[in-house]
């Protein structure tokens, strides 16, 4: 897997950096200033996606669901 992943968000071309440490993998997304992204469960086993030190928002959930489906993943 690269550590690297290209997307496109709102006609917009992302690079985004896959982060691993001991506990967790975040994935910084390149815009004006960086964003960092997580995934995590939610109290009814529900995965979602949600910007570190911003919450749940509706860009995290966006691009997290671009990243899910990029061919990386697949």
């Amino acid at each position: 897997m690269t550590n690297i992943l290209n997307i496109q968000h709102e006609g917009e071309s992302l690079t985004i950096e896959i982060i691993a440490d001991e506990h967790d993998i975040k994935y910084k997304v390149n815009l004006d200033h960086p964003v960092y992204l997580e995934k995590d469960i939610d109290e009814e086993g529900v995965e979602y996606w949600f910007e570190v030190g911003g919450g749940r928002t509706l860009r995290a959930k966006e691009i997290g669901e671009q990243i899910d489906a990029h061919p990386e993943f697949m």
